[in-house]
C-alpha cells in the first residue's frame, strides 16, 4: 500500500505516519520511505523497494 502524503504538512502527516508505523510493528509488516512524503507498507513476508522485508528500523 502507498501512502502519499505530499499534500500535509510536517505536523498534520505525523499522526498517519506513526499510525501507519504502529501498524507496521503490531502486524510484522514492512514500511518504507520510497520519496519525500510517500511511504510504502508492505505486508509480512513480501519485499517493497528497499526493505527487502525487514521491519521498519531495521537496516536492511
Amino acid at each position: 500500500m502507498v501512502m502519499d502524503l505530499t499534500s500535509m504538512v510536517g505536523p498534520v502527516a505525523t499522526p498517519f505516519v506513526d499510525f501507519a508505523a504502529g501498524l507496521v510493528v503490531a502486524r510484522g509488516c514492512a514500511m518504507d520511505l520510497v520519496a519525500p512524503g510517500m511511504f510504502v507498507l508492505v505486508p509480512p513476508g513480501k519485499s517493497g523497494p528497499r526493505t527487502a522485508g525487514h521491519p521498519v528500523g531495521v537496516p536492511a
